[in-house]
């Protein structure tokens, strides 16, 4: 009989993977752009979505993420999905799904444990559609002690024709933490919320009270927004003392 340690058996145990449950699902999978180029540069031919959600448990593993084109019968497996460790037991996850036709509607699922989510979207406007188009923007949005209100006003959204919502700011009191981003992805008390994300694009903008929190840690943690590089994916980036994810720009249609 061979032995080990208990030393050694404890690191073993320490290193292996918790088993993943439903409960570990910490946020629903939404949309997020991700870092698309404005067009006219490469990659801006054609389009592109991320998919986000996060989760207690950092085995990437034990999801499974697929896509299609609306009418479409069989799913096409997105073989990439990325990890990041964001705070003290949250984990997110992504995937980016690239190379979509503008116009179109796409549907994706996230396979998870004990649960699978699946939703649709609509790719941006082509930068040659001259077509109008209707998007909701609103700020100071969020106290977790008063997540009805804000739910009303994204159910209300959610009843319009708005192909995209601009968030001005403010978007979690009162300091912008990971708690207080959670009230915007809780199914319980913000459904209207997770409706509208799992196919919509939320693009963000940073507020004072976000900055609050390491200087914005959990705004970037929990919205994908372009990163401009002068020249490359964008006419202009800002300078070295600013994230390049607070300032960025982003098209739909011409």
């Amino acid at each position: 009989m061979k032995k080990i340690l208990l030393p050694t058996l404890a690191l073993l145990l320490a290193l292996a993977p918790t088993a993943a449950s439903a409960d570990d699902l910490i946020r629903e999978p939404y949309l997020q752009l991700g870092n698309a180029p404005l067009f006219g540069y490469p990659g801006a031919e054609t389009d592109q979505i991320r998919v986000m959600w996060q989760s207690s448990n950092r085995d990437v593993n034990q999801f499974d993420a697929y896509y299609r084109e609306s009418g479409d019968l069989l799913w096409t497996a997105i073989p990439d999905i990325e990890s990041e460790d964001v705070a003290s037991g949250r984990f997110n996850f992504s995937v980016t799904i690239d190379q979509l036709s503008y116009d179109n509607t796409y549907e994706y699922r996230i396979d998870a444990p004990g649960q699978t989510f699946q939703s649709s979207f609509r790719t941006r406007l082509d930068p040659a559609d001259t077509s109008p188009f209707t998007f909701a923007a609103y700020g100071d949005s969020l106290d977790p002690d008063h997540a009805g209100d804000f739910d009303d006003v994204v159910a209300q959204i959610n009843r319009s024709d708005a192909d995209f919502a601009v968030l001005l700011g403010d978007n979690a009191y009162d300091h912008g933490t990971h708690h207080d981003f959670d009230a915007r992805f809780d199914p319980a008390a913000s459904p209207a919320a997770v409706e509208w994300m799992s196919g919509h694009v939320d693009y963000a903008g940073v507020g004072n009270h976000e900055m609050d929190t390491d200087k914005g840690q959990p705004f970037r943690s929990t919205y994908a927004n372009p990163i401009p590089k002068a020249g490359v994916n964008a006419h202009a980036e800002p300078s070295a003392d600013f994230y390049p994810e607070h300032n960025f720009s982003f098209d739909y249609g011409m």
